[in-house]
């Protein structure tokens, strides 16, 4: 039996037993929440496995035992298959695929499968990393971890997370610059408005004596005084002044 018949029979499985748990707590005091939950396990596990049949059904990458690249060089059908790690939404799955280079060992020249389905360079699937950092935007990676654990099942560590928006952080200047401009009719007044704020030190006044030494403070003493400084930028091509006018 190939994989994605297998794949398929236990989907079909899984919404097998999703029904019969449905029927059985029918006439039971079961509250809706706690069949909630269980559907939606049961629906994470029927997701998983139609999403390695579809894996399935897109082969190894097996293109032949050589492969011409763009520049004109062969490169040619490495023996062994060379299974990827692939974390969905769903869960983990293993690729299986055929790979393309010079020999084992060196680096992967080409590896159809994974043009062909887009992965991604690292091994959590677009749709969980946009999940993941829609999430970090809007709290810490501690509570994103949490967030998603509670819905997904698997958590991701807190270094996972960081090092993923490190990683999704290097394609903001290259999507920026494939922005269109818009036309220039359109255009709004821009602010630009740069600030921060620090404790410094602040200067004695004319005839107030030196501080003590801090060796000789007492309790609740401190050895400077220092006050918050904010610093302001600069306003740019707005017509905006401080005093309104």
């Amino acid at each position: 039996m190939i994989a994605q018949e297998k794949a398929l029979l236990a989907a079909r499985e899984e919404y097998r037993k999703m029904e019969e748990y449905v029927m059985q707590t029918g006439s039971d005091a079961v509250p809706i929440h706690a069949v909630e939950g269980n559907l939606w396990k049961s629906a994470l596990r029927m997701g998983l496995y139609l999403l390695q049949a579809f894996v399935a059904a897109q082969g190894d990458g097996d293109v032949g035992a050589t492969f011409v690249l763009p520049e004109g060089r062969t490169v040619k059908r490495l023996e062994a298959t060379h299974p990827r790690r692939y974390v969905s939404i769903f869960g983990e799955l293993e690729i299986p695929r055929k790979v393309y280079g010079t020999r084992e060992g060196q680096k992967l020249e080409v590896v159809p499968l994974d043009a062909r389905l887009g992965l991604p360079e690292s091994a959590f699937s677009y749709l969980l990393q946009d999940w993941c950092q829609t999430l970090c935007v809007q709290g810490s990676f501690a509570e994103a971890s949490n967030t998603l654990g509670k819905i997904l099942g698997p958590r991701q560590s807190v270094r996972c997370l960081e090092h993923m928006n490190q990683s999704m952080s290097e394609e903001v200047e290259g999507f920026r610059e494939e922005q269109p401009a818009p036309p220039k009719e359109e255009e709004g007044e821009l602010l630009v408005v740069m600030a921060d704020h620090k404790g410094i030190p602040m200067r004695r006044a004319a005839g107030e004596p030196r501080p003590k030494d801090p060796k000789h403070l007492r309790k609740g003493e401190k050895k400077n005084r220092k006050r918050m400084a904010w610093g302001g930028g600069e306003l740019y091509d707005t017509g905006f002044s401080p005093d309104g006018g």
